[in-house]
């Protein structure tokens, strides 16, 4: 399972190009009830807003979804 912490910590050892799935299921119902998952979800959404990861997600056959982060640029410091 991913935390924040592992996330953080996956953050800044990435190259650009790498992936990470962050969640498998319903990211928007799963996180209303799970306060670590939100503050994933909370961290993972800033990244993107800082450009260091791009988001994707994708349909798995069991109408469950995987949600993956693409590490896409070097952070300094």
């Amino acid at each position: 399972m991913v935390t924040p912490r592992s996330f953080r910590q996956w953050l800044r050892d990435a190259e650009p190009g790498d992936r990470l799935c962050y969640h498998t299921g319903h990211l928007s119902e799963d996180r209303t009830s799970d306060g670590q998952l939100e503050a994933l979800a909370q961290q993972v959404a800033t990244a993107a807003e800082a450009g260091f990861v791009e988001l994707v997600q994708q349909k798995h056959f069991d109408q469950r979804y995987g949600y993956y982060v693409t590490r896409t640029a070097e952070i300094d410091g």
